[in-house]
């Protein structure tokens, strides 16, 4: 949801601070209006607008289906925050946990440039997972036969319940799940969005991440392990109805109602 609350969207993570970012973000404004005014032109709509704003300031409602805490660029002054929508799809049951690993790992992983390099650390630490994954080759199978290999998505419900740590790639519904169950969490962001989320789940004390193409794991993992080992930690920065779809469900049976 673009944000006007702000001078302009916002500069990503890794962007150069200087005054060429705003220089340009203003340009990209001017021309994206322009379009915009041509196309009322084409379709004969006399309307005019005079800021790209206006697009979503003319809305009667502006739903945030997210947390405060995970919006972009920190929590906006406009809209409602109705939190995460709940999950859906079903998935298939765990297997059993590895069993020669020292704690119980969940892992969902999508392929990343170290993926390898990723489940050599994991193995290094002593420890095996239970993975699903449709990128995962034979042969890396093979090489790291501690882990067991899933051929289906995992009930998430049965993973926040059972699973001490869980990889996966940052999307925004797996964070909040795991974060209502106190899961901790190991975080591969290899997209912008994922990568917002996974720095906003970290900075809460939720999370670890990792880049996806970094030269060690190790650490990382380590660190990971030992979070882990200490409990749960239900996250109380934020109402769990947020967290699970509950409130997103309610509020939108309300405003359906309401029309």
């Amino acid at each position: 949801m673009p944000r006007f609350d702000l001078p302009e969207f916002g500069v990503f993570p890794g962007s150069k601070r200087d005054s060429e970012i705003p220089r340009r973000l203003s340009s990209s404004e001017r021309q994206l209006l322009r379009l915009i005014q041509e196309s009322f032109a084409l379709i004969g709509q006399s309307r005019q607008i005079s800021s790209v704003r206006e697009l979503v300031a003319q809305a009667d409602k502006e739903l945030l289906t997210t947390l405060p805490q995970f919006d972009y660029f920190g929590p906006r002054s406009t809209g409602e925050y109705v939190g995460m929508p709940a999950s859906l799809g079903g998935g298939a049951a765990l297997p059993a946990w590895p069993v020669d690993s020292k704690i119980k790992i969940f892992a969902y992983l999508k392929r990343f440039p170290g993926m390898g390099a990723f489940l050599e650390a994991l193995e290094r630490a002593g420890v095996g997972a239970a993975i699903y994954s449709r990128d995962i080759s034979s042969s890396l199978k093979k090489t790291f036969s501690k882990n067991v290999y899933m051929e289906s998505p995992a009930l998430m419900d049965a993973v926040c319940t059972e699973a001490d740590l869980v990889i996966h790639m940052a999307g925004s519904q797996t964070v909040a799940r795991c974060m209502k169950a106190g899961v901790a969490q190991l975080l591969i962001a290899t997209a912008m969005e994922q990568l917002f989320t996974a720095q906003s789940a970290q900075k809460l004390g939720a999370a670890f991440v990792v880049t996806p193409a970094a030269s060690s794991y190790d650490i990382v993992i380590k660190q990971a392990l030992l979070h882990a080992a200490k409990g749960r930690r239900p996250f109380e920065g934020a109402r769990s109805e947020l967290l699970d779809g509950s409130h997103y469900g309610l509020r939108v049976e309300e405003l359906i109602a309401g029309f």
